[in-house]
């Protein structure tokens, strides 16, 4: 037991990774979004990205991992179109009343003061360090493998700390009973439809992406695909350690022409995997 201890502490001498680092991370964090740097502090975000994308890992290898991103330009976003909107609400069978991703104004402080405010998609933003996971009292909240958090519609209890936990608002309640049938036309026979009293967001369209991994096909969720379908590219996924997934041409091109491209309230320290240009 003595040696077991000693192990341990010589293991946490040698590894300078813990609360204190990721404190330190934090306060620094908010001390340059208090000092007004908030929109150089967003240019780094980009090296840090390209050092991810270096990991060392073959995708036709069994143990590699993807890392998601969503990319979302505001600046190529029709402020009247709503394919997203409408694509999602029948790829998941979300009910008329819910929204799992649905256009909001955004506005950003800038370093010399100004606002500025655009219209975007808003939907879960998939953080590293997931609130709703970590307040679920029952893991009905979980993280898959590839790190894409998801509800078990089954596990659910109807609580709504995770709602309650979502700093970004994108976690809905479903008070209703859903009257579709999956042998209604209207009705994606590949997603279930949940009965009322369980929390629900985006993930990702992750049945999509299971599907298309496994036909050795690229993942694309149903909103991205609305959009490029209707000629915007407003939204881009794909994983970032692939060179040519659409996700990882468009951050090279962002870090080519030094364009800024960050998440919300990244001061939260959530490392949300949706990212946002110009923001």
């Amino acid at each position: 037991m003595e040696r077991r201890n000693e192990e341990m502490e010589e293991k946490a001498m040698s590894d300078p990774v813990g609360s204190t680092i990721d404190r330190r991370a934090f306060i620094k964090m908010g001390a340059l979004v208090g000092a007004g740097t908030i929109t150089s502090y967003g240019l780094t975000l980009l090296p840090t990205i390209q050092k991810e994308r270096e990991r060392p890992g073959s995708s036709d290898s069994k143990d590699y991992k993807p890392t998601w991103r969503m990319i979302i330009d505001p600046s190529k976003c029709a402020k009247d179109c709503e394919d997203c909107i409408t694509a999602c609400r029948k790829e998941n069978n979300v009910h008329e009343d819910l929204f799992w991703i649905r256009k909001a104004t955004i506005v950003r402080e800038m370093a010399n003061g100004q606002k500025l405010e655009v219209t975007a998609p808003m939907l879960c933003n998939q953080c590293d360090n997931p609130p709703c996971h970590q307040v679920c009292p029952v893991d009905a909240t979980f993280i898959r493998p590839d790190d894409i958090v998801d509800v078990d519609k089954h596990r659910c209890i109807g609580c709504r700390y995770c709602v309650i936990g979502c700093p970004y608002d994108v976690r809905v309640f479903n008070f209703y009973e859903n009257p579709a049938k999956m042998a209604d036309e209207n009705v994606n026979p590949i997603y279930p439809i949940r009965m009322h009293g369980v929390a629900e967001s985006c993930n990702f369209c992750d049945h999509r992406i299971d599907k298309a991994l496994y036909a050795g096909k690229e993942p694309i969720t149903a909103c991205a695909e609305a959009c490029k379908d209707a000629g915007h590219s407003a939204i881009v996924f794909g994983d970032m350690k692939k060179p040519n997934s659409p996700v990882s041409i468009k951050i090279t091109e962002l870090a080519k022409n030094k364009v800024m491209l960050k998440g919300l309230r990244e001061d939260l320290g959530l490392k949300p995997k949706v990212l946002y240009v110009g923001l």
